[in-house]
């Protein structure tokens, strides 16, 4: 599949990446659906380790259960992220 005209949108991208060898930093890509986010991400950071995670119609629970693995099985650690509602 060709990947056409959206080098603005991957020179942004790759300078908020860039940003956080300063400081921390959190990208959240939005969008309607089927519109090439994923594939954008993906060209991207084609030459880089990045974390991909869906954030679909779940319980905010099951998400977060989802989501503690994925550092883990991506880089190699383990992540110590929970729920908002689980530490009252």
């Amino acid at each position: 599949m060709k990947f056409y005209d959206r080098e603005t949108e991957i020179a942004e991208l790759k300078r908020l990446d860039d940003l956080a060898a300063q400081t921390s930093q959190f990208t959240v890509l939005m969008g309607r659906r089927r519109t090439g986010k994923t594939t954008l991400m993906t060209e991207a950071f084609k030459d880089r380790k990045y974390l991909y995670f869906f954030i679909g119609k779940k319980a905010e629970q099951i998400q977060c259960a989802e989501f503690n693995g994925r550092p883990k099985t991506s880089w190699g650690f383990i992540s110590t992220a929970t729920s908002r509602r689980s530490r009252h």
